[in-house]
């Protein structure tokens, strides 16, 4: 009776401890395509031709952008077949009426050597800027600019502050803020699930984000006033997030009518998740020449072209951007 006694406590602690450990499902996910819509972060020009504070300048702006579209490469894509395609096979349950997608065992075994970030650019931004001249060396300024790309309104803002100084008809200001953009995106995200059963999901996630990056630039430009034209440069550094989303819908055309991931599941589980997915990134070093020239006591145009590098995007088939822009100063 003893004996019978221990195995039964026995037995019981073993179910007890295995029912209760958890096992593992590891979910791996890979960024395959993503396409972004928006325009290129601008710097603000600002021309420090007087040391006359408070002042108060207000500058409507418009630049065309001569490149309509960038390639290039987002790290964490899967691998892929021998045609650079990741191959998977179709299953159909016939129990609950769902589909269960599973990776081609042994076919994708090659790294991704394609594209797989598209930007487009928008051709024609029109921006509103204010700045604030607060004492004889420092301003605030904010603005806002517009575009339309694909039938898409994107909007941006810009804050910031600056540090200048004006002196023997020379002067130089240095800005340092914030670009807060909307950039549309179509991203189609595939997520490698292993465990008891081995399957694949596909994501396809459309909407917009406003991301918030850091620009600093410098102003020199000439002040004489008998000069009919006067000269500037502006140049520095700006970033730009073109993406950064969490994956959320299943790809409509691919489950139907249910995915299988939002059927009942056991929950006694842990879940491991490897995001693999890289981030959507662009940088630019830029340099803007060009000429203004007064046209009233309280107003001035500029006119220039800005050439942005870009040196962040990987694999990309465009570098540098060349925009012509427009540029009046009402000063108050």
């Amino acid at each position: 009776m003893k004996l019978l006694h221990y195995c039964i406590i026995s037995l019981t602690l073993f179910f007890l401890i295995t029912g209760c450990s958890k096992k593992e499902i590891v979910k791996t996910f890979y960024l395959q395509d993503v396409e972004v819509t928006g325009p290129v972060n601008l710097a603000p020009v600002h021309i420090t031709d007087t040391s006359d504070v408070p002042s108060f300048t207000i500058s409507p702006r418009f630049s065309y952008n001569t490149q309509k579209q960038i390639l290039g490469t987002v790290e964490g894509h899967s691998q892929v077949n021998a045609q650079g395609e990741f191959e998977y096979e179709t299953i159909l349950n016939d129990e609950d009426g769902t589909v269960t997608y599973r990776e081609v065992s042994g076919a994708n075994i090659y790294d991704y050597e394609g594209r797989n970030l598209k930007w487009n650019t928008s051709t024609l931004t029109a921006g509103f800027d204010i700045d604030m001249k607060l004492s004889k060396h420092f301003a605030l300024f904010g603005g806002l600019n517009y575009s339309v790309q694909n039938n898409k309104s994107i909007w941006g803002y810009i804050a910031g502050l600056g540090f200048f100084s004006q002196k023997n008809e020379m002067g130089i200001r240095v800005d340092g803020g914030l670009h807060i953009q909307n950039i549309y995106y179509d991203a189609y995200t595939l997520v490698s699930v292993t465990g008891d059963e081995n399957y694949i999901l596909f994501y396809h996630d459309k909407d917009k984000n406003a991301h918030v990056d850091p620009f600093v630039n410098i102003t020199f430009n000439t002040a004489h006033k008998e000069w009919i034209t006067n000269i500037f440069i502006n140049a520095g550094f700006t970033a730009q997030t073109l993406s950064d989303f969490e994956p959320e819908k299943p790809d409509a055309n691919l489950y139907l009518p249910v995915p299988p991931f939002l059927l009942p599941v056991n929950i006694n589980r842990n879940v491991i998740v490897n995001d693999l997915r890289g981030e959507s990134f662009a940088s630019f070093v830029h340099f803007t020449p060009g000429v203004y020239f007064d046209v009233t006591e309280q107003s001035r145009i500029l006119v220039g072209s800005r050439f942005y590098f870009e040196t962040q995007i990987k694999n990309s088939d465009k570098n540098l951007f060349v925009m012509p822009f427009l540029q009046v100063d009402f000063v108050f």
